[in-house]
């Protein structure tokens, strides 16, 4: 999976194309998506390549390298900088270091010199991704509040409610109120509601997305819900769906009033207290106060984002980590809270169990977990269920792996079949299947049970015997089509292999015959 992106800036077309070639074989985690000649080409493309890193020259014609660094900084203060040089440009190009530039590179640059940039870059630009999603969620929280307080009429900032009107207003606005979490044909209890208002914004979420909708979810009070959508034609029948999918899944009898297009967020007061004043059951808030359970949907995706992220680094390992001491963590928790937590870490593997490996999650029902979760009274019980789940998710995890592998290693195998009387080098063939030469030859040796170079040689062999065997070919020529230049070095390693020389083989196959 390519995660980071670059554009490399040179006037020499041999240094572009050999960096574009050296990313492309050894380096998986980038794409290259754009070469220039020069600064101001570059330029002229960032605004719509928005590569996460620019690799470029110092000294260029009509705008040099520091130039670029000052440009991207000025406007583009995400995309990272690094600076190729030779040594006598050293001194010059530690100018850039106002501009925010990352790192230097000598031209030219060593491969391994080369994939250790990289690599820094794409650990900076994965914190700095997690630093945005942070802030995007303290700034969301920020709007929620200011909307939630002008429907209840309470005090509020209103230069905050101004920043953000835009987002809200010629929306259309659903406003779902449950009529009672304890309905007859289910047995809730009121420690099952914080998770019951989790399980239903979770449902609503995943409906707006499977009906490609765009739009928020906001709680307003325990059981009134507002979500502000754009207009679209699905509307209606997402509005349906949402109905089944909550009586369905949950057992919960709900109220959808369609509030129509929002003008002005002065309208909403009244929205609220309309569908407010409905009449529902004493039960459906407990006798004590309920703490108004805010949208996790975004906790969701902060996890579902780290694990994937080591996914997609290739770090198994860490992805082990990461949910063993999150799990680890549930131990210092109530119950109620672990409930939640291990709800939120399961809904985040879930999500990727169905849109990363492709799999059914038919069985993965969010009415399955809810149902086991909302009996647990013991903390040892959700830490065993959650558990359960890991290791769900793990065998999942492992059938991936081992089909990325599988078809990766069969690409592999088909190149070489095609190119074995060519050069067919371990960095070539990593290079077609975009990874780099030591990450390949270790998997290639995994799951082959022999090194890259032995079953080239190998498959090399055979071809070889079958021309031994069935033509007239000269061993030199035979050498020449099976990826040998020199007829000798051929004799040496078809004798440690089949333990005869050419002229043996030939011989002998020739009297069996």
């Amino acid at each position: 999976m390519k995660i980071c992106s670059v554009m490399i800036v040179d006037d020499e077309i041999t240094i572009r194309r050999g960096l574009t070639k050296l990313i492309e074989r050894n380096a998986p985690n980038w794409s290259v998506v754009g070469e220039a000649r020069n600064g101001l080409e570059a330029i002229g493309q960032l605004q719509a390549l928005r590569p996460d890193l620019v690799m470029t020259d110092v000294r260029m014609p009509h705008m040099d390298g520091i130039g670029i660094a000052k440009h991207i900084y000025d406007r583009s203060p995400d995309t990272k900088v690094v600076i190729l040089t030779g040594y006598k440009d050293l001194e010059y190009a530690q100018a850039a270091i106002r501009y925010g530039v990352l790192d230097f590179l000598l031209k030219p640059c060593p491969e391994q010199e080369l994939l250790k940039v990289l690599d820094k870059a794409c650990q900076l630009i994965m914190k700095d991704l997690k630093n945005r999603e942070v802030h995007l969620l303290e700034q969301q929280l920020i709007e929620e509040h200011a909307i939630r307080s002008q429907m209840l009429r309470l005090p509020y900032d209103p230069g905050k409610l101004e920043d953000i009107e835009g987002k809200y207003v010629q929306k259309e606005l659903l406003l779902l109120k449950v009529t009672t979490y304890f309905p007859d044909t289910k047995t809730y209890k009121k420690s099952d509601l914080h998770l019951l208002q989790f399980a239903l914004t979770n449902v609503v979420e995943e409906l707006m997305e499977a009906f490609k909708l765009a739009g928020t979810l906001l709680p307003v009070v325990h059981n009134v819900y507002a979500v502000f959508l754009d207009a679209h034609s699905s509307i209606p029948d997402f509005v349906r769906s949402l109905k089944e999918a909550l009586d369905q899944v949950l057992g919960l009898p709900i109220v959808i009033h369609p509030a129509g297009p929002i003008r002005n967020v002065a309208q909403l007061p009244a929205c609220f207290e309309e569908i407010a004043s409905e009449q529902i059951r004493a039960d459906a808030m407990p006798e004590t106060g309920l703490e108004l359970q805010t949208v996790n949907q975004n906790k969701i995706r902060a996890v579902q984002d780290e694990i994937m992220s080591k996914i997609m680094l290739g770090q198994s390992d860490l992805v082990k980590s990461y949910v063993a001491d999150y799990i680890a963590g549930l131990k210092a928790m109530s119950v109620e809270a672990a409930k939640l937590e291990a709800l939120t870490l399961v809904l985040s593997l879930f999500v990727i169990i169905q849109k990363e490996f492709s799999a059914d999650r038919s069985a993965l029902d969010i009415g399955d977990p809810i149902g086991e979760l909302r009996s647990m009274d013991d903390l040892g019980d959700v830490l065993n269920w959650t558990r359960k789940q890991e290791e769900l998710f793990y065998k999942e995890f492992g059938s991936w792996l081992q089909n990325k592998n599988e078809n990766i290693i069969a690409k592999a195998i088909r190149y070489i079949e095609n190119h074995y009387m060519e050069d067919c080098s371990l960095t070539e063939v990593a290079g077609v299947v975009h990874l780099s030469h030591n990450y390949f030859s270790n998997m290639f040796k995994k799951e082959k049970g022999e090194s890259f170079v032995n079953y080239v040689t190998s498959v090399r062999m055979d071809k070889a015997k079958i021309l031994l065997c069935n033509t007239t070919m000269k061993i030199s020529e035979i050498a020449e089509s099976v990826g040998y230049d020199d007829p000798n070095y051929f004799t040496t390693v078809f004798k440690q292999f089949v333990k005869q020389s050419p002229r043996e083989y030939r011989k002998q196959s020739n009297h069996k015959g």
